[in-house]
């Protein structure tokens, strides 16, 4: 979303900068967190996302967690 948005203003991306295209705040999960609760904050909200940076106790993301690795996670199980 964050380069299909950036592009809507560039002609390309070679001159654009990450810090330019990136979501300076995304939503993100703790690593503790239950997979369905990963689940859901990527499911309910107004825009659905794919992608969800997993962070560290210090707010660091340590990771992603793709709602592609919670179905394949859950029906393996």
């Amino acid at each position: 979303g964050d380069v299909r948005r950036v592009l809507q203003f560039h002609d390309g991306i070679n001159e654009v900068k990450a810090v330019d295209a990136m979501t300076q705040h995304p939503v993100t999960v703790h690593s503790s967190a239950l997979l369905g609760e990963a689940l859901a904050v990527m499911e309910e909200r107004e825009h659905q996302i794919n992608v969800l940076p997993v962070v560290d106790e210090l707010n660091t993301c340590i990771g992603v967690i793709r709602i592609h690795d919670i179905i394949r996670t859950t029906v393996g199980s």
